[in-house]
């Protein structure tokens, strides 16, 4: 075998050779530089608390913004189920009310012949509008500390009252038959219905005013038109509670009397209304739901209400234009100087309230002085002691002209049908001998109805409006 030579350094061990060619191992001799640059490598530097200081501030900035956008995402959802959520009860109720609107059985024109069974169609205007929320008669832009007024809240106050003719499923109702608390009432329906649409504070404690967790509620009460049931054994104090059912005291004892439609056109058989004195004016005490009661939570229709606005179409109401803008019965700023450029709007009752000289158009003024439908304390917003007369509209019975009682105090009974000329002026029983009158005797077109609700969670308001078209076809 040829021998291999090795040459190196006698310190280093070799490995053994495994060929029989000869090599040489030449190491290279350390210099200044090379052992400097060891030195460098083997011995870095430590991270400085600047340094460290630096990298957590940006670590929490990036941290922030990825939470930052989870949270605006979060919210976005938040927000987008509520609008949903909001729209579909707004939806669910406007056709719930547009199907009341469109069964209504009393044909709009005043002076209504109880006999031909029509029943009847009233609209109460509160004191409270979109302009003076709290109905003291001073404009809400105009008080004095109100900076922080929350402009949300509107017209609350108004009352839709009227009987309907289902077009489709029958009304359904509560009959507590044998008047005992132990037993459950029957469930009973009716192709026709009283249906009062209104809006109470929920007001759980019973102090008439609005705290922490206590909203304005629309209710809507169905009470059946069965003038077939025997209620001479009912209770008349606790039959409004515990029954569903159109019916009036009975005047000589013994229970109530359902209603028929011919009795819902007289003003104080109807739900709400004050029995003993004419003009039989509504009567908040009865409207007024006790909300503590089991019973009454089927007739919430909707939470969190800020406004139910009414409005009649009044086809004389003045439109002004100033500026840009077009102003309408309502708007803030009406009504301007100058001369209307058009007519026709949804108006409040008593529009011009506020604002005299009032006698401009059909509803620009206050009711019939006849026809004083007084609501006094449409509460909580307005005193009961100073509140003046709400405005309504009427279908009104002609039966007060001929039922024998006067009506107007003058010793004069009937003196609108008993065929004599009892004033002297314009010939026998002309309209200003009548003791009564319907608080607007003028045709109604059509009434528009705006409902707007909040979302307290994320502190949203939509808002939706109904026309119902009343002009015969």
């Amino acid at each position: 075998m040829p021998q291999m030579e090795c040459s190196g350094s006698p310190s280093v061990a070799l490995p053994p050779c495994i060929s029989g060619r000869r090599f040489s191992v030449q190491w290279p001799q350390a210099d200044a530089t090379a052992s400097r640059r060891a030195t460098r490598v083997g011995h870095r530097r430590g991270v400085t608390l600047i340094e460290i200081l630096v990298t957590t501030v940006i670590t929490l900035l990036i941290i922030f913004a990825v939470v930052r956008v989870f949270a605006m995402m979060g919210e976005g959802m938040r927000d987008g189920r509520a609008t949903l959520e909001m729209s579909g009860q707004l939806r669910s109720t406007m056709l719930r009310l547009q199907q009341d609107l469109d069964g209504i059985t009393v044909p709009m024109l005043p002076w209504v012949n109880p006999d031909s069974g029509l029943g009847y169609f009233e609209y109460t205007e509160g004191l409270s509008s979109d302009r003076d929320s709290d109905g003291n008669g001073v404009v809400d832009a105009l008080e004095s500390g109100t900076g922080n007024r929350d402009t949300s809240r509107g017209d609350l106050d108004d009352i839709l009252m009227f009987t309907a003719r289902s077009r489709g499923e029958p009304f359904m109702g509560r009959f507590d038959h044998d008047n005992n608390p132990s037993t459950a009432p029957l469930l009973i329906e009716s192709p026709i219905a009283e249906v009062i649409w209104s809006v109470k504070l929920g007001d759980r404690n019973a102090n008439d005013v609005q705290e922490t967790g206590e909203g304005y509620v629309l209710y809507r009460r169905v009470m059946l038109v069965r003038p077939d049931l025997d209620l001479s054994s009912q209770d008349a104090v606790t039959f409004l509670r515990d029954n569903d059912i159109s019916a009036r005291p009975n005047p000589n004892g013994g229970g109530m009397i359902a209603n028929s439609m011919s009795d819902l056109s007289r003003r104080e058989s109807r739900y709400g209304h004050f029995r003993l004195n004419h003009p039989f004016p509504i009567e908040p005490g009865i409207l007024t739901i006790d909300l503590s009661s089991e019973y009454f939570g089927d007739d919430v229709i909707l939470a969190d209400v800020l406004a139910f606005d009414v409005r009649a179409y009044d086809p004389a109401a003045p439109i002004y234009v100033s500026g840009p803008l077009s102003l309408a019965p309502g708007d803030p700023g009406y009504p301007p100087t100058g001369t209307p450029a058009g007519e026709g709007a949804y108006v409040d009752l008593n529009f011009l309230r506020l604002s005299p000289p009032s006698n401009v158009s059909r509803f620009s003024h206050g009711p019939d002085p006849r026809a004083v439908t007084a609501m006094l304390g449409i509460r909580p917003f307005v005193d009961p002691s100073v509140s003046p007369p709400v405005a309504t509209y009427d279908t009104w019975p002609d039966i007060y002209e001929r039922d024998g009682i006067d009506q107007d105090g003058d010793t004069l009974v009937d003196e609108g049908t008993n065929g004599i000329d009892d004033d002297n002026i314009n010939g026998v029983d002309d309209p200003g001998e009548r003791e009564t009158s319907p608080p607007y005797p003028y045709p109604l077109r059509g009434i528009q109805v705006t409902l707007r609700m909040v979302d307290y969670a994320t502190r949203q308001v939509r808002q939706v409006s109904v026309v119902s078209d009343f002009v015969p076809n």
